[in-house]
């Protein structure tokens, strides 16, 4: 019972993080997570969050993320950020600046 409800709230977690996400990129633009005078919560470091998801995205074993890495090489566009922090998980579990 319990396998199931935790499979059902992260399913929940996921479409909440998209939707976020998607209204912020339509909002701000696609790199809407890269501008600092966005974010009122200074406290975790906007440039810390943002270096972490670089990182993880340069770590990620995600096929999306792997086959993205491999076709753009070293230099990914800031526009694959919204992508990234969702494949991450960054949005929300890590990056604490991007939710409070």
């Amino acid at each position: 019972m319990q396998q199931l409800v935790l499979g059902e709230i992260e399913k929940i977690e996921v479409a909440v993080r998209a939707k976020m996400i998607n209204t912020l990129s339509l909002a701000f633009g696609p790199t809407w997570y890269a501008d600092k005078q966005r974010f009122t919560n200074h406290r975790y470091g906007h440039d810390r969050t943002l270096q972490k998801l670089l990182d993880d995205f340069r770590n990620s074993q995600e096929e999306f993320i792997v086959a993205f890495r491999k076709k753009y090489s070293d230099n990914y566009p800031l526009h694959s950020g919204p992508r990234a922090l969702q494949m991450a998980g960054v949005a929300c579990n890590g990056g604490r600046d991007f939710c409070e």
